[in-house]
């Protein structure tokens, strides 16, 4: 599990704690400081899981190049696939169980993501995403959008490898590399809510950066190959998407953003209410037990 971060707070005991509680137990949790000036470093030291590799050496080199900084290590020592998450997530103890259990049955294919229960301040749902589940409607509008969420990807290390992420893309790198590579690669989605992705702190500016970023990218790519018509859709979907960022700015409510959220049914809220009571809210060194009643239907 790939896990870069920079100054994540309290958040990151919750994600740590959550990755660690996974039924699937064969894998290592890489984090990877990004110069954080908040002290984590410190908290996440001492451990006793064998499990988790600290990674810290103080300097500020932004996410994409600690992504490919992951990807090397991993592939440096073997390690077939790689698992992304973000600090301000929680992982459902079902997630990578679920996703190996598709890789390893479909050997075409190079990256698996899942469905997620969107929340605010990690403690209320506010709704669920879920993706389809086949690559041809993944890749329906590749000039807009991929339903393929970053922070719930697990690949095979050598697609990253083939696949780099863009160092000087500080925004939407995610985007950018499933453009360039949606036409040589398969993916899939395991449909189910098996990850929590927290809004409670949206990041106006953030969102509308990382707009103009895709925007950027579909121009960059389409006019050199004559997908004008695809660019210029691509363009007015993420104005659209601009509009819908600022008025969850204003009224802050994530439900108006551009990927409407959808409903969470009632056993998958209480499974998830479950599991997210039992997170830990500072320190690292408590151990969560696997909450019983967060199995996903």
């Amino acid at each position: 599990m790939l896990l870069p971060f920079r100054d994540a707070g309290s958040a990151l005991a919750a994600a740590v704690a959550s990755i660690l509680w996974q039924r699937a137990e064969d894998f290592v949790l890489l984090l990877i400081d990004d110069g954080s000036l908040d002290g984590a470093v410190k908290r996440l030291e001492p451990r006793d899981d064998r499990r988790v590799v600290v990674l810290a050496d103080g300097a500020r080199r932004g996410l994409p190049a600690r992504l490919n900084q992951g990807v090397d290590w991993a592939a440096e020592r073997g390690i077939p696939l790689i698992a992304r998450m973000d600090a301000d997530d929680v992982a459902h103890p079902d997630r990578l169980e679920r996703q190996l259990a598709l890789l390893e049955a479909d050997a075409t294919l190079d990256l698996v993501g899942t469905g997620s229960i969107v929340t605010q301040h990690r403690r209320r749902i506010v709704g669920c995403r879920r993706p389809p589940p086949q690559h041809p409607e993944i890749c329906r509008t590749p000039y807009r959008r991929f339903p393929l969420a970053h922070p719930t990807w697990l690949g095979r290390t050598s697609w990253f490898r083939r696949h780099r992420y863009d160092e000087h893309a500080l925004r939407s790198q995610d985007y950018q590399l499933l453009r360039s590579a949606w036409r040589a690669s398969r993916f899939a989605n395991v449909p189910d809510l098996l990850l929590a992705y927290d809004e409670g702190e949206r990041n106006l500016g953030k969102a509308l950066r990382s707009r103009v970023a895709c925007a950027t990218h579909l121009w960059r790519l389409g006019v050199p190959r004559g997908e004008l018509r695809s660019a210029v859709a691509g363009s007015a979907g993420l104005i659209a998407g601009a509009l819908a960022d600022v008025a969850v700015g204003i009224t802050g409510r994530p439900d108006l953003a551009g990927l409407r959220l959808e409903r969470v049914l009632p056993e998958e809220r209480r499974a998830w209410s479950a599991l997210l009571a039992t997170l830990p809210e500072e320190r690292l060194g408590e151990r969560s037990p696997t909450p019983g009643l967060a199995t996903v239907p």
